[in-house]
């Protein structure tokens, strides 16, 4: 078995190359992750060299049983990070299979952290003395942890395999090459001689660290790129989904808002032009930041209205209750902006699928083409003073009780541009709803991915 020395000296090197990708690209969640996983790896191996290896059982120290934990949550958060980098892919075909792969691989190291937690003797006496007493491989105590260990691993190595073959993004692909050749390297050093294993181990972590180096100057160089040619919104979908994924133009279902104020033009006829400029400043703000609270990414400013779209660039699963507390939220905070004034907004909600990309050269800025984009703003110009005007397909996706809410019985409404009359709800929300709304959305999603998020 490796020295204490070489261990110490090998989890310096992990905490290094966790503060090295961390430092360098903290708002990526897939960094996040990635890190996570290196400082688990040289907490784990901290503690196995100077309180763990080599003591006999019987002195084992009384916390001996949460040794383990560290290397279970290593596999999570690899597992973890994986899952992340799989939404860069441009090939979707073998989605479920890797996704059941990279589960069954967390749930292997679970019961790995398990079972070392509880039978903490087990691991100390057997199966970290693998390289020193080989005979230990016959015990039955030393294949209850080296067996969800070693799944969970194998696991992982073959998720990363197809992970690559579904073509991730050019940095993230760094990386995944960089754990590919690294991951062998580095188990191998717990079952090697000891004048061996500490090279086996730094040469692992030096890939790693090429493999990091490589992935932060391609962002680095993409980050110029990004800055010159892309909207805001655009760039955080590139981060997001890479840069293939993020251009690909695909047709998806997303909830369309417009808000406009009413009265505008009658204000601007009677004030200074730098008052209306500081009004439309004030609004544009508030807009921003409701957008910002609520995930939305705003297409356009005209004038005195707003479109903001929920769904993409950036995926919501819920866009259409999101869009409720949107508009509300618009509504409710921008109604003091003019007190004492003749201005109001309205809101309008539209719902479907709508072809998305990106076009233009310099900035590139990302479109969104189909009925719902234009129902929307349709229904922002016939709406009054403070309603909000819906959809029929908006009105359906809210998973939220009819007595739950104010809802107006529909009408048939005729707008410009539509061939067929459609259905439109007046909907005005209590505070009690939007609370309860809120806090629906507060619980919903991957709550380890969410942390890191």
């Amino acid at each position: 078995m490796m020295t204490d020395l070489a261990w110490n000296l090998i989890a310096i090197v992990a905490f290094g190359l966790a503060f090295a990708a961390i430092a360098a690209d903290f708002r990526s969640s897939s960094t996040r992750m990635l890190a996570l996983m290196f400082v688990m790896i040289g907490l784990g191996l901290v503690l196995e060299a100077n309180f763990i290896t080599g003591r006999p059982i019987e002195a084992l120290p009384a916390w001996a049983n949460w040794a383990t934990l560290p290397s279970a949550l290593a596999i999570i958060a690899l597992a973890e990070w994986l899952r992340l980098i799989r939404r860069t892919t441009t090939q979707t075909t073998s989605d479920g299979r890797v996704e059941h792969l990279i589960r069954n691989a967390q749930i292997s190291a679970i019961a790995y952290g398990i079972f070392g937690f509880v039978f903490p003797e087990w691991r100390a006496g057997y199966l970290l003395r693998i390289v020193d007493e080989p005979n230990v491989f016959l015990e039955p105590r030393f294949h209850a942890l080296a067996i969800p260990f070693s799944m969970a691993l194998v696991l992982l190595f073959v998720s990363i395999i197809k992970t690559l073959w579904m073509q991730p993004d050019p940095p993230e692909r760094l990386r995944l090459l960089g754990i590919t050749a690294a991951m062998p390297i580095i188990t191998s050093a717990f079952v090697m001689p000891a004048d061996i294993a500490p090279y086996c181990a730094i040469t692992g972590e030096m890939i790693l660290l090429v493999a990091i180096m490589q992935y932060h100057v391609q962002w680095g160089q993409r980050g110029q790129f990004m800055s010159r040619f892309l909207s805001p919104q655009v760039a955080v979908a590139v981060r997001e989904r890479g840069l293939d994924s993020a251009m690909h133009e695909e047709r998806i279902e997303l909830t369309a808002v417009a808000c406009d104020i009413r009265g505008f033009s009658a204000y601007a006829e009677k004030h200074d032009s730098s008052q209306v400029i500081s009004l439309l400043n004030i609004y544009y703000q508030t807009v921003g930041e409701v957008a910002a609270e609520h995930g939305a990414t705003i297409k356009d400013y005209a004038g005195d209205g707003v479109l903001l779209l929920l769904g993409a660039p950036l995926p919501d699963v819920h866009h259409a209750e999101h869009a409720l507390t949107l508009a509300t939220d618009i509504r409710d905070r921008c109604h003091p902006l003019w007190k004492d004034t003749d201005l109001g907004l309205g809101v309008g909600i539209a719902t479907g699928e709508v072809s998305v990309g990106m076009v233009g050269t310099q900035p590139m800025e990302y479109a969104a083409v189909g009925r719902a984009v234009n129902l929307s703003s349709r229904l922002c110009d016939h709406a009054q003073d403070g309603e909000i005007l819906l959809s029929e397909r908006t009105k359906e996706l809210i998973d939220i009780e009819e007595s739950q809410i104010k809802l107006h019985s529909s009408q048939k409404m005729q707008f410009k541009g539509l061939a067929e009359p459609v259905d439109v709800w007046t909907i005005t929300p209590d505070a009690e709803t939007i609370r309860r709304l809120k806090l629906k959305r507060a619980k919903q999603g991957n709550w380890f991915t969410r942390i890191f998020r």
